[in-house]
């Protein structure tokens, strides 16, 4: 980027997008070695897949795939860091006629 470019995407906030060959091949080469594991499962709880309790069988280092609801965003994402995930996904898995709308957790 030139210093102009480099000004501009200083107060262009969330419109950023960095998509040149260099980028494409590193982001391409770190999604390689991340693995999504299936649902997680925690065993217990309303449902075994939200994440609520500490997850039974999860392969370490794999991202953590987790259902929407019955508890905290941040309960969800402290199961999946000691279980030893690499990251977090956690899916909106409820009925909405507007996919951006937040709504607290259940």
């Amino acid at each position: 980027m030139s210093n102009a470019q480099r000004a501009a995407s200083a107060v262009n906030t969330g419109n950023v997008v960095l998509d040149g060959p260099e980028n494409r091949f590193e982001s391409d080469a770190f999604l390689t070695g991340c693995h999504v594991n299936t649902v997680v499962n925690d065993g217990t709880g309303a449902s075994t897949t939200d994440g609520c309790e500490p997850l039974v069988g999860f392969t370490a280092g794999r991202i953590a795939f987790i259902d929407h609801g019955n508890c905290q965003f941040a309960l969800k994402s402290l199961n999946a860091e000691q279980a030893g995930a690499g990251g977090v996904i956690i899916a909106d898995n409820q009925v909405s006629t507007d996919p951006f709308t937040w709504r607290p957790a259940r």
